[in-house]
């Protein structure tokens, strides 16, 4: 009995390091392996320090969604909030959604808000290609197209609130997504061609900004990014400068598109970092649709892992003039400063402002593979390559015939061949 244990073990070992072989010469090529689902609870850390002059200041955070939601055609349940800690609990207002804000008047000090989020997430792959999704023409959801088509977040060059308008006619001169830009809306018809299909064009325009495009990686500024147009031209950004562009380029082929916002977990560092990607609304052939994460720095088609970590999803809203003659920004330039301050007195105050992310527990299930060249992914607990009742019958054959063998070398009525 020894014996066949030992068989047994032998093959156990050698089909798991041919495994772990496989999977290591997945990664060599170059194919991402991101956990198949994760829970894990992070604690985000804002101090706020105001020295010399006392302020008024202003602090807007949104609570992180469940996706789906109930509307939404999304496989799985791609992020689960399980629960949302506050300390201290924030002002609500009901006519501004999932907005948590704190605020307080003439502050000196030093204040600290803590927001410790927990979270269920799972690895998700959109199986869509060009026979299944539909035509351009297929998107008649007026709403969608009313939210996420057009020109959005009026650009605000010297930073005074009010965007700029040379010919004073109260219409901004330029937008950050910009798909009325002719040389944006130029060049993403030539890249899209003829074809109606969404997949397939977003597939193109997707090609041009991670591979064909000459675009690199860079830092964007301080506060808010870069317009679409400026990114087209110097070809480098940062996640969000590329995201832009990249909404914009679809937005002016009438495809909806926007961004979405939050978290992004580097396991090697056990580190968080801000990070931007888009959501894209592809119609189905037989009806129905898709929205679809496209991260295009990371090269992650179709495709979202469960280390993204989605804190507010643009809603759409659009930058206007109120009664009183001043610009209201839309609410996504309004969230890249959800800390804003204001003073009364002449002497400048001293203002810091720090924001720190720490993980409290990261616990992680499966594995999936990620080819960024196809946009193929499959379980990276697959055994590949070997069919699993294969190796049952081949083990068992092999411990069925040693064993008569051992039994007839016993057995001395059985007559061998010489």
């Amino acid at each position: 009995m020894g014996f066949y244990m030992i068989l047994f073990i032998m093959l156990v070992m050698t089909i798991y390091f041919y495994y772990r072989f496989i999977i290591d010469d997945a990664k060599d090529e170059g194919l991402l392996e991101v956990p198949a689902s994760a829970e894990y609870s992070i604690k985000r850390t804002e101090t706020i320090s105001v020295s010399r002059t006392p302020v008024d200041y202003k602090f807007k955070l949104y609570e992180p969604p469940q996706i789906p939601d109930k509307d939404s055609s999304s496989p799985g349940s791609i992020q689960n909030m399980v629960g949302l800690e506050l300390d201290p609990m924030p002002k609500r207002n009901p006519s501004q959604g999932t907005a948590m804000i704190w605020e307080k008047d003439n502050f000196l000090g030093t204040d600290t808000i803590s927001i410790t989020y927990t979270v269920k997430a799972q690895t998700v792959k959109w199986d869509l290609d060009t026979a299944k999704s539909g035509n351009i023409d297929d998107i008649t959801d007026e709403n969608v197209k009313k939210q996420y088509l057009g020109n959005q977040w009026a650009e605000d060059a010297n930073g005074d609130g009010e965007p700029e308008d040379g010919n004073n006619d109260r219409s901004p001169d330029s937008y950050k997504i910009e798909p009325s830009n002719p040389q944006i809306s130029s060049k993403a018809q030539e890249i899209a061609g003829d074809g109606r299909n969404v997949y397939e064009t977003v597939s193109k325009i997707y090609r041009f900004i991670t591979r064909d495009g000459g675009f690199t990686y860079s830092l964007g500024r301080e506060g808010s990014p870069s317009k679409a147009l400026n990114t087209l031209n110097s070809r480098e950004g940062d996640c969000d400068d590329q995201s832009i562009l990249f909404i914009s380029m679809l937005r002016s082929l009438e495809i909806p598109a926007w961004l979405e916002i939050g978290l992004l977990y580097d396991p090697a560092k056990d580190m968080w970092f801000g990070h931007a990607w888009t959501n894209v609304y592809i119609p189905l052939s037989g009806g129905g649709y898709e929205v679809v994460a496209v991260d295009v720095v990371n090269e992650q088609f179709l495709f979202r892992t469960c280390n993204h970590l989605t804190d507010w999803t643009d809603d759409g809203t659009r930058g206007h003039y109120g009664n009183d003659g001043k610009w209201n920004k839309c609410n996504l330039a309004d969230y890249y400063y959800f800390f804003s301050y204001h003073y009364a007195s002449q002497r400048k105050p001293k203002v810091q402002h720090l924001e720190e992310f720490s993980t409290i527990s990261y616990m992680s299930e499966g594995s999936v593979l990620y080819d960024s060249e196809t946009g193929e992914s499959r379980s990276g607990d697959e055994i590949p390559f070997i069919d699993l009742p294969a190796i049952i019958i081949t083990v068992t054959a092999i411990m069925a015939i040693s064993h008569r063998r051992r039994k007839n070398k016993r057995d001395p009525h059985v007559k061998h061949r010489k």
